[in-house]
């Protein structure tokens, strides 16, 4: 009988979670994790990113109860991680700023969603309460969210590497998946950078931007078969710039500025500010995708302390689809435009490009997909796993350990 042998196939946070999870609990025997790039990448989703700890008040538990359910506990798990190991961490909370009665109801369905999620501390607040948070915001109301936070995401993808690595995992860098079969007890993998192929007890398809590739390689005729549910996944690329702070001045910030989450055209990327009643529609319809909107974002250096601000992220779909195409196309005056109505000082900021990743995004506001594959049961798949995906990334360890183990 075949020792008990697993692969990861994705050097993301996600794919380091599982390894994490597994390696701590002795579940999976042997384990090795594939990354398609040294890890962490710099164009990584899991590293370009703002770095926010979502708090789950985005999510409907009625729509996309995964990325609720596992939001909400990976911002508990990842604020402890921080902790505990010396992820450099920020927990000023989060303001969403309402700038007129256009936005009240969007702002009504978010205290909504975080009720419904067990989100209990997010309030009301008004002008003068955000003046008070943070003196460069400008808005008429808006919500205030203490259990938000922003991590720094390179230290802490990072560390979990090495964490992972002293635990025994063998990570395979600068390599990628070629072939998978499935047989009667094993699955065989082919790796590029190896000669021969290598069997496994089981196969945890984790590789982000390209987890569709693997569904679609064992399952050719899913969308022939499965018509609504559709996985192909394309990248949305996000756009972020930077500020650093000067001494003699008051530009700063202490927590996350968000605007009113309008959503956004999935075909050009533009924000679409819009009555509330044609949003839930065009949501439906599956013409406007959720968007927590353009923010402002504490960012730390070296030593943990605030010193500057991203803006992002300006939203833009590669040509042909590219999911290697991480070259920005937004100029620092977008970035300007974009949150100038909340942050009207930012005219007077050294405003810079910084950086741009490619998110792996399902069709149609899915929820992300997390499954057995339904014919080889070896194989289990993390499909579409894109924001609030480093929030979620420990939930989600958690989550595929307790799947497995329960086999």
């Amino acid at each position: 009988m075949m020792e008990e042998r697993t692969i990861i196939i994705g050097g993301g946070v996600v794919g380091l979670s599982i390894a994490l999870q597994l390696s701590e609990k002795h579940i999976g025997g042997e384990i090795y994790l594939v990354g398609k790039y040294r890890i962490p990448h710099d164009h990584q989703q899991s590293v370009a990113n703002s770095g926010v700890n979502h708090a789950g008040i985005y999510y409907s538990r009625s729509s996309q109860p995964l990325m609720a359910e596992l939001s909400v506990r990976g911002n508990f798990l990842l604020h402890r991680f921080c902790l505990d190991y010396g992820v450099r961490y920020s927990d000023g909370g989060k303001i969403i700023v309402g700038m007129g009665e256009q936005d009240r109801p969007y702002l009504e369905e978010v205290i909504r969603t975080a009720t419904e999620n067990n989100v209990e501390d997010v309030c009301w607040i008004g002008t003068k309460e955000i003046k008070e948070k943070e003196p460069n915001a400008h808005g008429e109301f808006g919500l205030w969210v203490p259990s938000s936070g922003v991590i720094d995401p390179m230290h802490y993808v990072t560390l979990l590497r090495e964490l992972v690595r002293s635990k025994g995992v063998e990570i395979v860098e600068n390599s990628e998946v070629v072939e998978i079969t499935p047989k009667e007890s094993s699955v065989e993998v082919s790796l590029r950078s190896q000669r021969t192929n290598t069997e496994f007890t089981r196969v945890i398809n984790a590789a982000g931007l390209y987890a569709d590739q693997i569904w679609y390689n064992l399952h050719p005729d899913w969308d022939n078969e499965n018509p609504d549910l559709p996985l192909h996944i394309t990248p949305h690329r996000g756009e972020s710039a930077i500020f650093y702070f000067r001494e003699g001045t008051d530009l700063t910030i202490q927590r996350n500025i968000y605007p009113t989450p309008y959503g956004y055209d999935p075909l050009t990327g533009k924000i679409q500010k819009i009555p509330f009643d044609d949003y839930r529609r065009r949501l439906e319809e599956g013409t406007l995708r959720k968007f927590v909107g353009v923010h402002l974002t504490p960012v730390m250096d070296l030593d943990g302390r605030i010193s500057g601000a991203s803006i992002g992220p300006l939203k833009s779909i590669p040509d042909d689809g590219n999911k290697d195409d991480f070259c920005g196309v937004h100029p620092v005056k977008d970035f300007k435009d974009a949150v100038r109505e909340i942050f009207p000082s930012i005219d007077s900021a050294n405003v810079q490009l910084y950086h741009a990743g490619n998110m792996a995004v399902l069709p149609r506001n899915r929820d992300w997909f997390i499954q057995h594959d339904p014919i080889h049961q070896r194989i289990i798949h993390l499909i579409g796993i894109s924001s609030p995906g480093l929030t979620a990334s420990l939930a989600i360890g958690e989550y595929v350990s307790n799947v497995i183990s329960q086999l």
